[in-house]
């Protein structure tokens, strides 16, 4: 819908840097569930300061987030607004995983003891049945409640899709807080279920990576996965996980959304 004319508009970085930038920010917030071991004065700092180099990066190698912020405006959204919702999701996003972390691992002291304990987890087949399980109600709690939004309430999930023009970590962290509890409650509270209820606290921070690496990838526009083209031509494809391009002729979101 608007992705024939960013392409005179949009300023990126060559694809290739830009590429590698964005698989080593994937990587970092990857970690980052197992990095919730260790104290939080440890995390916090490392986790929190590549998040901000990252978000630096975004801010001043395009000009994406400027073309969103002209799109929010039309919108009826005001100054400042938009980066309201992005530090808002860049500071609670690692706190409802700590959490899980907090209830179901035991604590380390030191980078090695994480390692080392990680290293002593049960790697085979079994472990991979769990987490793939996990994924699956995962995904399939999101569809629904993604395209619930898209077709029934579309008012609550403008502000993410006025990103016409996505890329990581800012465009990604563009939500208003009630869309964002709506689409992503799933995203933790399962992961934390399945290891509590299988007795297998591995399930959980594997699942927390998976959803920390796609929630990167999904909105960058160097690696441009599916999710991707579900904002610049606000697509019916509802899902997380899975990668497909869908047209949904009861999606709202396309009446909604000034351009």
């Amino acid at each position: 819908m608007c992705d024939a004319k960013a392409s005179e508009a949009v300023r990126d970085l060559p694809r290739a840097v830009g590429l590698v930038v964005d698989l080593a920010g994937t990587a970092v917030v990857s970690l980052a569930p197992f990095a919730f071991m260790l104290p939080w004065q440890t995390w916090a700092p490392c986790l929190y300061g590549a998040m901000a180099v990252f978000m630096a990066n975004d801010w001043l190698t395009n000009n994406r987030w400027e073309l969103n912020d002209r799109v929010m405006r039309k919108n009826g959204y005001k100054e400042g607004e938009m980066w309201q919702g992005v530090w808002t999701s860049f500071f609670t996003w690692p706190l409802t995983q700590v959490l899980g972390v907090l209830w179901l691992c035991p604590q380390f002291d030191t980078v090695a003891e994480v390692r080392d304990h990680v290293a002593g987890w049960d790697w085979g087949p079994a472990l991979a049945v769990k987490v793939l399980g996990c994924l699956a109600v995962m995904e399939l709690v999101f569809t629904i409640s993604h395209r619930w939004m898209h077709q029934h309430r579309p008012g609550m999930h403008v502000m993410h899709h006025c990103v016409m023009y996505p890329s990581w970590p800012i465009g990604a962290l563009t939500f208003d807080q009630v869309d964002l509890a709506v689409e992503f409650t799933g995203l933790v509270t399962i992961p934390i279920a399945a290891g509590y209820l299988l007795e297998c606290p591995a399930t959980m921070v594997v699942a927390f990576a998976a959803t920390n690496a796609f929630a990167a990838m999904d909105h960058s526009q160097y690696v441009r996965l599916a999710h991707y083209y579900h904002h610049t031509f606000m697509e019916g494809s509802y899902h997380f996980f899975l990668q497909s391009r869908a047209y949904d002729e009861k999606n709202r979101i396309r009446s909604v959304v000034k351009l």
